[in-house]
């Protein structure tokens, strides 16, 4: 139990002593997002390099309490520091998308390539038993998918670091009751890493995660649905995170049907919607990531109850 909470403490301490300084390091290098359009739902420059203090919490304190060689740790730190580098970039220098995409799909090739992957899809009933080829395909699209998701989904003040903490949370607890001892710590030093750096970002923020932190996000969350081993099936760990994906599917191809650039930001993301609708900010907030923990809930009944024999 010791060693849990000292698991627990290191990231969230080092996310926390990190955050400010990361502020600091996005005024020296210019990394700061400017409210110049209507889209954007802060009205006062911000540093955007918050991303880094919670990745470098999880590096450091995987490091310490993981084998780093292990498949599932190599394949979180090498492609999140490739995503981070990628996400540092883009924040104080914003890159063309194709640059982005060809970064982001390295990444996600590099985690498909370390993990071994389930092949079981379904939710317990009828389980459908998937090629291995077929499994690496989708594992590579979802990974390239929920990084894009969870950047889409960071429009308003901590709730992108809310729906991820949710999802680490429900990652921790299926891998604790299923007894995965490869995953589990890094679902929990993830979970901390992203709670020490929610006080800097909640409703009003102090500082924003940026690319760097989004995108991370989503590519950790991908790997940590590939590493659950085949106890839990893909599309029941789907249910851990549904939200940023729904949004990017719906977002992408409302802009296609209109005729627009499908990666041309708007204000027509749900979270944009509830606020519309009269929804304060923190309120659309706690509701999307209140959603989010219903779905979590499920998804974690699904993979303990009907465990694959």
């Amino acid at each position: 139990m010791t060693h849990i909470i000292l698991m627990f403490c290191l990231p969230f301490a080092i996310s926390i002593l990190l955050s400010p300084v990361t502020m600091k390091l996005s005024a020296v290098t210019g990394a700061i997002d400017i409210p110049s359009d209507s889209r954007r739902m802060h009205s006062t420059p911000m540093p955007r390099l918050g991303g880094l203090a919670f990745f470098a919490a999880f590096a450091v304190s995987a490091l310490i309490f993981t084998d780093p060689l292990s498949s599932e740790t190599a394949a979180l730190i090498s492609g999140g520091a490739i995503i981070a580098a990628l996400g540092v970039s883009d924040d104080i220098y914003p890159l063309p998308p194709g640059v982005k995409l060809i970064g982001q799909c390295c990444a996600a090739y590099l985690a498909v390539s370390i993990i071994d992957m389930p092949n079981a899809f379904g939710f317990g009933f009828d389980i459908l038993m998937l090629p291995q080829t077929a499994c690496t395909a989708y594992a590579f699209i979802k990974t390239v998918t929920l990084i894009n998701a969870l950047n889409f989904s960071d429009g308003l003040d901590g709730l992108a670091a809310g729906e991820s903490a949710v999802f680490f949370l429900a990652t921790t607890v299926y891998t604790f009751f299923a007894g995965n001892p490869a995953v589990f710590p890094l679902a929990l030093i993830l979970l901390a890493s992203v709670i020490g750096f929610i006080p800097f970002n909640r409703y009003r923020a102090k500082t924003f995660m940026g690319d760097t932190g989004s995108q991370f996000l989503g590519y950790a969350i991908a790997v940590l649905t590939l590493t659950m081993g085949d106890g839990v099936y893909l599309a029941a760990s789907s249910l851990f995170i549904p939200l940023p994906m729904a949004d990017m599917i719906f977002s992408v191809s409302r802009r296609i049907l209109s005729g627009k650039n499908p990666f041309r930001p708007d204000k027509g993301h749900i979270h944009h919607r509830l606020v519309m609708r009269g929804f304060s900010h923190p309120g659309a907030v706690r509701f999307l990531v209140a959603v989010s923990a219903v779905c979590a809930g499920i998804g974690v009944y699904a993979a303990l109850l009907h465990p694959i024999s």
